[in-house]
């Protein structure tokens, strides 16, 4: 189980073993119910190159343009490093934009993932999707232009041009330090949304600044018997900067 300092304390000696990703209460609770993670459709996300990324294969490749438009998925997530050059620790939690943004203005919360169950958990559907994991590139040019061979089978081009495609942003993104699992489908005529069982990943919920539904989010936790796996955290904004300190109720 996690505990406050393996959070403040064992990070910077081990840094990228917990993934953190922000979201609204409504979205915690449908978590929490199923106790599953659900994939985002690709090119739904924020950053426009995703989400216009199936548009450069609209007039060369049918196939390819299908493919991404309707059977990629991602799983995103902030992660912990050591700043460049230094032993500073660079908490993947502790991104105010991103309470912001993600966390619906943080009213939300932040679950926190054990990366290696997490990647364990995601290859459960292999059988079914292709799984892909990587942290994200950061660079100011994004005007790559994928050239496609006559022969070359579609799923196949996808894979092997995976880092092009889906593992770089513009680096505006760049605070974000993001980790990415794609999952993209096997069985490109039939549409299923894939979801990750997170029963043995899920390693802690840190509850937002604003997060006012803590009576529901621990009701929900004792419900689905996660109580002795989850640990919860509050979260103390002070001079624009976020720490997380255990929840006593």
């Amino acid at each position: 189980m996690i505990r406050l300092n393996d959070i403040t304390t064992k990070l910077p000696v081990c840094p990228g073993n917990l993934l953190f990703h922000c979201t609204s209460s409504k979205a915690l609770f449908k978590i929490l119910e199923t106790v599953t993670f659900r994939g985002g459709i690709i090119v739904k996300q924020n950053d426009l190159r995703e989400s216009h990324l199936y548009e450069q294969f609209r007039f060369n490749s049918a196939q390819i343009y299908n493919i991404i438009k309707n059977y990629c998925f991602s799983f995103s997530f902030s992660q912990n490093f050591l700043g460049e050059g230094s032993n500073i620790p660079i908490y993947g939690y502790k991104k105010p934009r991103m309470w912001a943004q993600y966390a619906d203005n943080s009213q939300g919360a932040c679950l926190i993932f054990d990366k290696a169950k997490f990647s364990k958990a995601i290859r459960e559907l292999s059988s079914d999707y292709y799984i892909f994991e990587k942290s994200i590139k950061y660079r100011y040019s994004l005007d790559d232009f994928l050239a496609i061979k006559d022969s070359e089978n579609a799923m196949d081009f996808i894979i092997n041009n995976q880092d092009s495609l889906f593992f770089i942003k513009h680096s505006d993104w760049r605070d974000e330090d993001e980790y990415k699992y794609i999952a993209i489908s096997k069985n490109t005529y039939f549409k299923e949304v894939p979801y990750v069982k997170i029963r043995e990943c899920l390693m802690g919920i840190i509850m937002g600044p604003r997060f006012s539904s803590d009576k529901q989010l621990i009701d929900l936790i004792n419900k689905n018997n996660l109580a002795n796996r989850v640990n919860l955290y509050v979260t103390i904004g002070k001079y624009g900067n976020i720490t997380a300190l255990p929840y006593y109720g």
